[in-house]
């Protein structure tokens, strides 16, 4: 029985979708952008804070936020991501305003998500500061 709730709970479609409207790509007006997973947000987090001492690498990666951010949201409407890591360059090309309205409705999507890592984040900060 712990075995059939186990896997009842592990293969549950959990990570909702949702709709953004794109007019710009005729053929393809609405795609669907899905919240991340835990490891997906570690990943984008860690890619997203940069090097702080290496400024050129820095401005690449800032270069690369948009076309990584919807790779990673972008989404068939059973959530199954689109693009992989390897394929972030495919997406350069693209309408860059198409891309921020998937990349911020993806944000969205995922606020609270975002919200919670940060919440971790801060609270890893302060037991640190306090020696724990």
């Amino acid at each position: 029985m712990n075995m059939d709730l186990k896997n009842s709970i592990l293969t549950a479609k959990d990570l909702p979708v949702r709709k953004v409207e794109t007019p710009e790509w005729e053929s393809t007006p609405v795609v669907y952008v899905r919240m991340l997973t835990g490891p997906e947000l570690i990943a984008q987090s860690e890619f997203s804070e940069g090097d702080n001492d290496n400024a050129d690498e820095d401005a690449k990666l800032a270069e690369q936020y948009i076309w990584r951010w919807a790779a990673y949201v972008l989404c068939d409407e059973d959530g199954n991501r689109l693009y992989g890591d390897d394929e972030l360059m495919l997406l350069a090309g693209k309408n860059p305003h198409v891309l921020r309205r998937i990349v911020d409705d993806g944000q969205d999507h995922n606020d609270t998500i975002l919200s919670f890592a940060g919440d971790v984040e801060s609270a890893i900060r302060r037991g640190a500061k306090r020696g724990t």
